[in-house]
């Protein structure tokens, strides 16, 4: 009933259109009142503004860039964060995959461009932004840049710092707010339901360890973005004295201070393989080692360093496997 109706509506109101679109016609150039000739003109439809094809960054250097507004393909090099690059969506020729990650097959495709970077490769890729990190600067960096415009960026500064940066360099702005504005809820969300189920309380606090060549160290960085995110656990006081306090990532540390540096709950950072498990293996069977509180309360957990990363990718994946790597071994 409804649509007989409106097809009745439409054609009636095409019939006065059509009659009153005559009558304009056989009046056409006769005499109004104002003594003018009426006329109908129309307005052309102005071009929309062309967005520009470039744009003027300047980087945490201080340098003044030249970049395109929307890059179709990018050098990202940087081993550390490149999981960045994956949550935004944004694609890229070049890369640097020097160290494991939990996302290798996801980038297996694109070129590894190596360490020290191989210029030639580099050129053959034809990339139109190039973004890199610390390790780039000086002399390297003037030669990558002779290739195609780039942009060195803080890949030690946090997350919520940089990937809106990184949003703002690929053309995915939106992209990055959102992803930053998920993750903030789906941490907390996670945190407080572990917290829960495994009887944590409001100011426990972690130690990461990283134990390689027979050396010890404190880390604040990889896998403390995480652990240490607002929803985490603390970090313990001597830990904040020698890292966050001296403005450092990781500090190096003796067998013999290691309970001063142990929190609550213990990570140990393992490769997994090779020397790295026998040292762990060595470590864990010291008296200082099993005197811990937190090896006697079971709350001792060794990490793979794939999960040594602060990208965020990883961080939130790390979020999704919290309840299996912080089971009691």
């Amino acid at each position: 009933m409804y649509s007989v109706k409106r097809w009745g509506w439409s054609i009636g109101a095409v019939l006065v259109l059509s009659i009153g679109l005559s009558a304009c016609s056989s009046n056409e150039g006769a005499s109004v009142n104002d003594g003018t000739t009426q006329q109908t003109t129309v307005k052309e439809k102005e071009p929309a503004a062309e967005k520009p094809e470039t744009k003027e960054y300047v980087d945490y250097l201080g340098r003044k860039v030249e970049i395109p507004t929307d890059p179709q393909r990018i050098v990202y090099y940087d081993n550390k964060t490149f999981g960045d690059m994956l949550v935004l969506g944004a694609d890229a020729v070049g890369q640097d995959s020097r160290f494991e990650s939990i996302y290798q097959d996801q980038v297996k495709d694109i070129e590894d461009l190596g360490a020290p970077l191989n210029l030639e490769k580099l050129v053959e890729l034809e990339p139109d932004l190039i973004i890199t990190g610390l390790h780039a600067q000086g002399e390297e960096l003037d030669q990558i840049a002779k290739v195609a415009p780039t942009v060195g960026i803080d890949v030690d500064a946090p997350l919520e710092q940089r990937l809106p940066i990184l949003g703002l360099l690929v053309n995915r702005e939106a992209e990055a707010q959102q992803w930053l504005a998920d993750y903030d809820a789906k941490s907390e969300q996670a945190w407080n339901a572990f917290k829960q189920s495994a009887n944590i309380g409001p100011d426990e606090t972690a130690t990461i360890f990283l134990n390689t060549n027979r050396t010890l160290y404190v880390m604040t960085t990889g896998l403390a973005a995480d652990l240490y995110s607002p929803y985490g656990l603390d970090i313990p006081d001597e830990v904040k004295k020698v890292t966050i306090d001296e403005e450092m990532p990781w500090a190096q540390i003796s067998l013999e201070s290691l309970p001063s540096f142990a929190g609550d709950h213990v990570f140990l950072m393992a490769a997994g393989a090779g020397e790295d498990s026998a040292e762990n293996d060595e470590l864990m069977k010291s008296a200082i080692w099993k005197d811990l509180p937190a090896v006697k309360n079971g709350h001792v957990y060794v990490v793979e360093q794939k999960w040594n990363k602060r990208d965020a990718y990883t961080m939130h994946e790390f979020l999704n496997e919290l309840p299996a790597m912080m089971k009691q071994q």
